[in-house]
């Protein structure tokens, strides 16, 4: 178990995920960083009005649901997490670090998603958003995948060097077959 428990925990992250786990979870989250996305549109002089998780400008809309979902960059977060975990031979402790620190820089990155979007449909309008649609998309993952790829380097460590003041040891003469 131990021996295959660590790879099989890499399904937890790429097989589909429970719709009740969206519904309470993923929706809610989309909400929030629509509301958020308006309040620091609002700060850089972006008029921008969050309507569930939709973002209304004043001349066009940014839909969170179907630029910035979340979910599969959430997966990819969380499988990535779970991976490095295991190649790197990480505790279970950092291994659940890491997975928490995936999931936070997936929503960083559809946050940042959100905001170059909504900053696309300013300048250029609905055309604007679909030409920067899948731009957008692999700037988040590259971003999020990244940034967990650096924090698993980092919680790896590195191996603690022992250095002895005694002499090695001089090796003993093997035995004689006959006393095998």
């Amino acid at each position: 178990v131990r021996w295959v428990g660590g790879p099989l925990i890499i399904l937890v992250g790429a097989v589909p995920w429970p719709s009740l786990l969206e519904t309470k979870l993923i929706v809610p989250l989309r909400k929030l960083l629509a509301y958020s996305a308006s309040e620091v549109c609002g700060w850089v002089g972006v008029p921008a009005r969050a309507a569930g998780t939709t973002l209304q400008l004043s001349h066009a809309w940014v839909g969170v649901d179907e630029a910035c979902g979340g979910m599969r960059s959430l997966q990819a977060g969380v499988t990535a997490a779970l991976f490095l975990g295991e190649w790197l031979r990480l505790s279970w402790p950092r291994r659940i670090a890491l997975v928490f620190v995936a999931m936070v820089a997936a929503v960083l990155g559809n946050f940042l998603r959100i905001l170059l979007l909504v900053w696309r449909a300013s300048v250029g309008g609905t055309d604007a958003v679909i030409a920067a649609h899948d731009v957008a998309g692999w700037f988040a993952l590259v971003a999020s995948l990244g940034l967990t790829g650096l924090v698993a380097w980092w919680l790896r460590g590195h191996p603690v060097v022992v250095v002895s003041a005694r002499p090695a040891p001089v090796p003993r003469a093997p035995l004689p077959r006959a006393a095998l």
